[in-house]
């Protein structure tokens, strides 16, 4: 059974400047590990093709959501995973 990783941040950016910030963050990551990324608008989704991970992130104009599906095998690794996932946030969008 997978789990899924569900993240709710506030923000006080311009929605733009939070896009740009929230893309550059996922272009990292997605070099880091080897993730695929595409957005549509505000829109971004993630996957990672041999592991099974899929996931996404949308921008709204006070919130950024990120959410993460995980296969079984990583669903062991899920407080870690959303511990990585908060200290992203914090360094890109700060703390409102």
């Amino acid at each position: 059974m997978a789990k899924e990783i569900y993240i709710k941040r506030d923000h006080s950016l311009e929605l733009d400047e939070a896009l740009k910030r929230a893309k550059a963050l996922v272009a990292e990551l997605a070099d880091e590990y080897s993730l695929s990324q595409e957005w549509e608008g505000t829109v971004g989704s993630i996957k990672h093709g041999l592991t099974g991970v899929t996931g996404g992130v949308e921008i709204f104009k006070d919130a950024v959501v990120v959410h993460v599906n995980l296969s079984f095998f990583y669903s062991a690794f899920k407080g870690m995973i959303e511990v990585k996932i908060h200290e992203a946030l914090d360094r890109e969008l700060g703390r409102v």
